[in-house]
This record gives C-alpha cells, sequence and structure tokens, in this order.
C-alpha cells in the first residue's frame, strides 16, 4: 500500500501569490517572494474543499474525519504492522451525506479554514478519539489476503465481513471492539499518524438537499430542521503562521518543507513550535571514524522510565537480568534508554531500525559540533517516536501482548544525528549495520 497525501492550495500572506502545499508539508515556502512561514495545528489540521456550486453563498460544510499514518498490534504471536488511511463522517446522526470522502482527498484540492471564510459549519459528534478506537477493530490480515481480499455488507445485521477466496467459503465475522483486544490479544498502536478535520460543502435548495462538489442530490433521509438548527460558525481550531525567524540570533532558518524541525545556520541551534511558538530543541551528533559521511539520519534518544521489569535487550542502555549487579527494584524505575528514527519510513522497516538503533546507539559517541553533510528532515515528532517504546522493548524470550504505553514514562528527549555512507542506493551505518534504501526514505516522505 503506497500512502497518498493530498494538496492544499493557500495564498501568501506577503504578496498574495497561490502557494501548493502537501498534506504533510510543515513549512510554507512562498516561490514569489521566498516569505517563509512555519505551520502549526494546536491539535490536528482543519481544511475545507471549495465548493464549486455556491447559490447566494448558502453553502454549509459537514465534517469528516481523515486517518493516515502507520498502525502495529503486539499480539501473542508477534508484532503485525500496516498502514491506515481512512476518512470517516463525523456526524453520524446525519445519514442524509456519505460516509466517506471517497478519492476527493486525492483528486481535488482543499484549503485551511480561516476565521474570514463564507459559511456555516457543522460541528462533529465524533472527536478525534472516537476515530482511533474504532480504527483499531479493523481485522489484521497478511499481505497474500489482502490482495484477494472482498468486502461483503449484510443489510439485516449491517455488520463488516471479510471473505478471503474460494478456499474459504464461509465469510469471517471481524470481532468488534469490545472483544478484538481481549480475545485476540491485539493491542493498536499507532505511530505518525496525520489526523485532520475535512468539511465538505453542501446546499439547500427548497427541501432538496444538493452537494456542492458534484451539484448532484444528495438522498434525503429527513432530519433536515434539525440540521439547520445545529448549524453554528467557524470552526476553533485553525492553523497558525509562525515566521521563520530565529529567536536566538534573529537571522532566517531554513528546512525542507515537510520538516518539523527549522534549523539556523548562524547560530547552530534547531527550533520546533510549541503551543503557539518556537522551542528550542535539544540536539546532538553521533561521531563516526573514517567512515565518510554523505547523510544525517535523525533519531529520537529517549530516557524512558517503565514500571514493569525490562527484559533483556540492550546491554547498554536497557537493565538485563544477565547483568553483572542487576537490582529489579533498580530496574522497575530507572531510566531506559530507547532509541526510534525521527523520520517515517515503511512500518515494518521502522522497527527494525528502532530495535537496531536501541541495540547499538551506546557505540557510538556524540557531540554538540555539527559535522559536515545533509542533514535529512526530522518529521516525526518526539510524542510519535515514545508510541514505540512497547514495540521496541519485545523480545523473543518475553510474552508477547504485556507492554503497553501506561507501563512507560518520557523523562527525557533529545535529537541525534547519526551518520550514515552511500553505497550504491543503500545508506549503510557501519557500526549498527544497519541499512536504509533510498527508496524507503523516497517513500517515508508520502506518509
Amino acid at each position: 500500500m503506497t500512502p497518498q497525501s493530498f494538496r492544499l492550495e493557500h495564498q501568501c500572506s506577503q504578496c498574495g501569490a497561490p502557494v501548493e502545499l502537501d498534506e504533510s508539508d510543515r513549512i510554507l515556502d512562498c516561490p514569489y517572494c521566498r516569505t517563509r512561514l512555519y505551520i502549526h495545528f494546536p491539535e490536528f489540521g482543519t481544511y475545507y474543499f471549495p465548493p464549486r456550486i455556491d447559490p447566494d453563498g448558502q453553502c454549509f460544510y459537514v465534517p469528516y474525519w481523515r486517518f493516515k499514518g502507520a498502525r502495529y498490534f503486539i499480539t501473542k504471536t508477534g508484532t503485525k504492522s500496516g498502514l491506515v488511511d481512512q476518512t470517516r463522517l463525523a456526524v453520524p446522526s446525519f445519514r442524509a451525506f456519505g460516509y466517506t470522502l471517497g478519492f476527493r482527498t486525492q483528486t481535488m484540492k482543499m484549503r485551511f479554514v480561516n476565521p474570514g471564510m463564507s459559511g456555516r459549519f457543522l460541528a462533529p459528534e465524533l472527536t478525534k478519539w472516537h476515530v482511533v478506537r474504532s480504527l483499531a477493530c479493523l481485522p489484521v490480515l497478511s499481505q497474500k489476503a489482502k490482495a484477494r481480499r472482498s468486502m461483503v455488507f449484510s443489510a439485516k445485521t449491517r455488520r463488516r465481513w471479510w471473505r478471503l477466496g474460494a478456499e474459504h467459503r464461509r465469510p469471517i465475522r471481524v470481532k468488534n471492539e469490545r472483544n478484538y483486544g481481549g480475545e485476540c490479544g491485539v493491542s493498536p498502536i499507532f505511530v505518525g499518524e496525520l489526523v485532520s478535520l475535512i468539511y465538505a460543502p453542501f446546499f439547500l435548495d427548497g427541501y432538496q438537499l444538493f452537494d456542492a462538489l458534484s451539484g448532484e442530490v444528495v438522498r434525503n433521509n429527513g432530519g433536515l430542521d434539525a440540521l439547520l438548527e445545529r448549524l453554528g460558525g467557524h470552526p476553533t481550531v485553525t492553523a497558525s503562521f509562525l515566521p521563520m525567524i530565529c529567536p536566538e540570533c534573529g537571522r532566517d532558518m531554513e528546512g525542507e518543507s515537510d520538516s518539523l524541525v527549522a534549523s539556523c545556520g548562524n547560530c547552530r541551534s534547531l527550533w520546533t513550535a510549541e503551543s503557539g511558538g518556537l522551542t528550542r530543541e535539544a540536539c546532538f551528533f553521533a561521531k563516526e571514524e573514517d567512515v565518510e559521511t554523505d547523510l544525517l539520519l535523525p533519531f529520537r534518544r529517549m530516557s524512558v522510565t517503565s514500571h514493569t521489569l525490562v527484559p533483556d535487550i540492550h546491554p547498554g542502555g536497557v537493565p538485563s537480568p544477565e547483568m553483572p549487579g542487576f537490582d529489579p527494584a533498580v530496574a522497575e524505575t530507572g531510566p531506559t534508554i530507547l532509541w526510534a528514527p525521527a523520520f517515517k519510513i515503511r512500518p515494518d522497516r521502522y522497527i527494525r531500525l528502532a530495535q537496531s538503533a536501541t541495540h547499538n546507539g551506546h557505540a557510538l559517541p556524540v557531540t554538540e559540533e555539527w559535522p559536515e553533510g545533509k542533514r535529512y528532515a526530522v518529521t516525526l515528532p518526539a510524542s510519535e517516536a515514545f508510541e514505540t517504546a512497547p514495540i521496541v522493548l519485545q523480545s523473543r524470550n518475553a510474552p508477547h501482548g504485556v507492554w503497553t504505553n501506561e507501563r512507560f514514562t518520557l523523562r527525557k528527549t533529545d535529537l541525534v544525528f547519526v551518520p550514515f555512507q552511500r553505497i550504491g542506493r543503500e545508506y549503510h551505518q557501519p557500526t549498527w549495520g544497519a541499512t536504509i534504501h533510498e527508496n524507503l526514505l523516497r517513500w517515508g516522505r508520502g506518509m
């Protein structure tokens, strides 16, 4: 499954020129006046489709939740991973609207919701966490099964079924959220997800409800009076644009379009947006002797405290029962050093790279001196990298399904750029023995 991103239309606040952005872009770079702005959302992105048909400005907007990201399941037999990319109606009580947006997010351009736009908005009934919990119920199938599955809906029971092929004559019922985690032992973990609220335009003409994008009449199931009563003002969650000026020295900062971190080449500092302002990011660089550095990949080095016994996976930073002087009491409360990539790649490769970095991260000395070499964009925040702690701590000798995020506390995190050497079309880290293909990095930029 290849990730698909939607496109955004925006107007430069400095010169008014049109600017096109990708869904994952966090730095706006105007190609005309060279204005650079950092795009920050307090919780999630809010976008809307500009209506193609708007009689007398009577359009109103219906919310849909969009969720795209990597999903992991810690089961009794191991860890399974996959990608989720879905849109769902945020007001399920009004069944006249479509359940999803379909391919519109991939074929039509959107805009940022702003307080000055015309129209009324329908407030969402479902919160972001309702959508996340509902996505946890989806089944985990092998790649072979995914290629030949087909979905069948039962009109009487309204249950979802999966048919896996000719060898399965009976459909397999998907267990609901209540027993899916209990009976199957599945604990879903979402990493690097992009959650956004997308508003689709509709309008009323007499007693008929129309789609303002296609002009088609929407099937009306009643309840239009209640719908009109609930129409309100603009959403409170909107994007804020911060100038890309270093708070420390006042120079212009740099950064790739999808980078969460802006860098200042003058005072050599990294900055990220938090609570509507820029906050300095602690940054270090790993040193590799006698190796030519072609690319510096960012990793999150996290100091984590666990409330349960940590298994033997990392003799350098994680307490191990086989280590001399091991004290279980200290292992329960002492810090555990975990590493995780601060960039997005394919889910299965992400976990393997995180486990390799956690095992061998202590083998490379770190310094605050900025070396020569290209720095790869930081596309994953520390909070999302911390979500992988239960998966990284899985070992072959430990029972599966025993780690949950509630058992870990993130004490401290910093950013470490690790040198990789290019060999052919792959980037290699000699000390860690880790290799990343350039196509994986390119593929991850679209997640």
